[in-house]
């Protein structure tokens, strides 16, 4: 283990920068020390000369010596505040309690959880040290005597049920309960009353108590992943920012959520909701909204929304989008693929503030002339369509840098913005490659594979900054000498190709190149020659 001395003057260092360490004698000006992340078995001895330290934290380190541990803060006169993470609530003596406000109980850690550990230093797993009597958690009612706990993590532990004396815990402001394999909830839940994140994402949960709607205070509740197929009105959290309901067994959408009118986060993804109330953009403080992978077949008219910066509708059966939505000017990110879309509104592009889209996997054959104004774009997904034409001046899109048109009809492209680092064209109906990528210089991905190509232009050769190139699964008979000028080039596939030679100007790509050539009409001596060249590049080859 590294030095706890060490350790205590790197962590004073980070609250005080120009702590000059073992040398250094302003112990009482340390008013709190993080000892988080670091490894160590106990505290270093020099935190008891820190007299005026008032905050500690001990979250995920390797202490399991905690009788010293706590009595070396027995000598800190005005320690206030504690973090801590322990393997039990038994480790706790009783005259340290009211100086937890941080408590994550935690049975053992891995080097996963030491992220300031040096390179190479060897963690040896807790469990070695901390006797486990029982997998599952056993509540010790210690927990719920602290009068100022205000974070309490139970997270992946077995507890199946939680006690009604959590309702003591008056001072709590988030609670996390995930992965606990919960089935209920006491109605004293409801008299947490300060609680303003509670976390129950990963457990078995059918039903709410209604006492949950009595947390004025929370702003931020996850439900994802359990048993609900409904809820009660909780309108009465009129404070919640964020709503996580996401793969749960909801058939209608929650008309209560309407109601919280200062919601900003709503996800409501993977259920088997199949619409949305027209009402729904009366949330105007929206600004990311999921109901992807439900089985909505049709959006509100009004489905604008005043905030929305990211929304989300991938894996529905939506056949339109309403004209509204391009209201929502401030949207920066819109996912609609895997539905049943087969054309946008006409002034798509007033959504001007688009940095991604994707609308891979509907049935559009045509993009209004209005797309060219999305000047933001940054990434497109137009994969899996109808599509056999871009619109003119799609060169505009200045912004963008990758491009999927895979799983359409393409034979040309017009030209392209200069931009593109990555263009993917695989399953198309491209006999020859596009003079428009040749014009890409900033191109380092290109992806060719399955079409119908006969040849690869010279041009290829001025894609200088290209990584990867696949023109596997075409019909191409040679390569043209420019592809020796791809000295970037990382990996290259030319599988399943009639392919009968390789121009000498291959031997210029680059060493370790991953090199795929399997499945041509490549000669044995051809490839023997490509062995060899691969032994003295150090080429991962297949061929």
């Amino acid at each position: 283990m590294q030095e706890k001395s060490e350790i205590f003057h790197a962590a004073v260092k980070e609250v005080i920068p120009s702590w000059q360490g073992k040398q250094d004698t302003r112990y009482d000006q340390i008013r709190s020390l993080s000892f988080s992340y670091y490894m160590i078995d106990s505290l270093p001895h020099e935190v008891a000369m820190c007299k005026n330290l008032e905050e500690i934290e001990l979250i995920n380190t390797y202490i399991y010596n905690w009788t010293e541990t706590f009595e070396i803060l027995r000598h800190l006169p005005r320690l206030k505040r504690i973090k801590i993470t322990i393997p039990s609530a038994y480790v706790l003596p009783d005259d340290m309690l009211e100086k937890i406000v941080w408590l994550e109980i935690k049975p053992y850690q891995s080097d996963a959880f030491f992220p300031k550990v040096k390179k190479g230093q060897e963690v040896i797993d807790l469990r070695d040290k901390v006797q486990l009597i029982d997998t599952f958690f056993k509540f010790n009612d210690k927990i719920f005597t602290l009068p100022n706990l205000e974070y309490l993590s139970l997270g992946s532990l077995r507890i199946e049920t939680l006690p009604e004396s959590v309702g003591s815990l008056k001072s709590l402001k988030k609670l996390d309960l995930a992965y606990c394999y919960l089935k209920n909830l006491p109605a004293q839940i409801g008299e947490l009353s300060n609680l303003e994140e509670l976390s129950l994402q990963f457990n078995e949960l059918e039903v709410l108590p209604l006492e949950l709607n009595n947390i004025e205070s929370l702003r931020v509740l996850d439900l994802t992943s359990n048993y609900l197929q409904y809820l009660p009105d909780l309108s009465g959290l009129s404070h919640l920012k964020e709503l996580y309901l996401s793969e749960n067994q909801l058939t209608t959408f929650p008309e209560f959520i309407l109601n919280i009118a200062g919601l900003e986060i709503l996800n409501v993804s993977g259920n088997y909701i199949k619409s949305l109330p027209e009402e729904i953009s009366q949330l105007k403080s929206l600004r990311i909204f999921d109901a992807s992978g439900n089985k909505i077949s049709s959006l509100p008219e009004n489905f604008a929304f005043q905030k929305i910066e990211e929304l989300y509708l991938s894996r529905n059966r939506i056949t339109r989008l309403p004209d509204s939505v391009v209201s929502s000017s401030s949207l920066n990110i819109l996912e609609i693929a895997g539905n049943l879309l087969e054309e946008l509104p006409q002034e798509f592009g007033k959504l001007y503030h688009l940095a991604r889209l994707d609308l891979s996997e509907n049935k559009i054959t045509s993009l209004p002339r209005s797309f060219v104004f999305l000047v933001h774009l940054g990434e497109l997904n137009l994969s899996g369509n109808g599509l056999s034409e871009l619109p003119e001046q799609f060169v505009s899109l200045k912004s963008l840098k990758i491009l999927y048109l895979a799983y359409n009809q393409f034979r040309d492209l017009p030209d392209l913005p200069f931009s593109l680092i990555k263009l993917v064209l695989s399953y198309n109906r491209f006999e020859q490659m596009p003079e428009a990528i040749g014009k890409l210089l900033n191109l380092t991905e290109l992806y060719l594979d399955h079409n119908q190509l006969m040849s690869i232009s010279g041009q290829v050769g001025k894609l200088r900054s290209l990584i990867v190139l696949n023109i596997s699964d075409n019909n191409i008979k040679s390569l043209p000498p420019q592809i020796g000028f791809l000295d970037e080039l990382d990996e290259l596939n030319i599988s399943n190709n009639p392919l009968e030679f390789v121009p000498e100007e291959i031997d210029n790509l680059p060493s370790d190149l991953y090199f795929y050539a399997v499945r041509t009409h490549l000669s044995d001596q051809v490839k023997q020659s490509l062995r060899e060249k691969a032994k003295q590049k150090n080429w991962v080859l297949l061929v």
